[in-house]
């Protein structure tokens, strides 16, 4: 980003083809209700985010 007196004068975003999650990242998530996560046996509704120890 360039800033001249504060203000965003010039900003370059890059973006990428989407790509799928490694083959072991599945292991350490379930599935938003609704979603599915591919490669795995989680089905849609199976329940909860992955519990990182952080109040909700």
């Amino acid at each position: 980003m360039e800033f001249a007196d504060q203000h965003v004068v010039h900003e370059t975003q890059y973006f990428t083809d989407p790509f799928g999650a490694p083959p072991w990242r599945p292991a350490l998530a379930k599935p938003m209700p609704g979603r599915t996560i591919a490669g795995t046996s989680f089905p849609a509704s199976s329940g909860t985010a992955l519990d990182l120890g952080v109040s909700k």
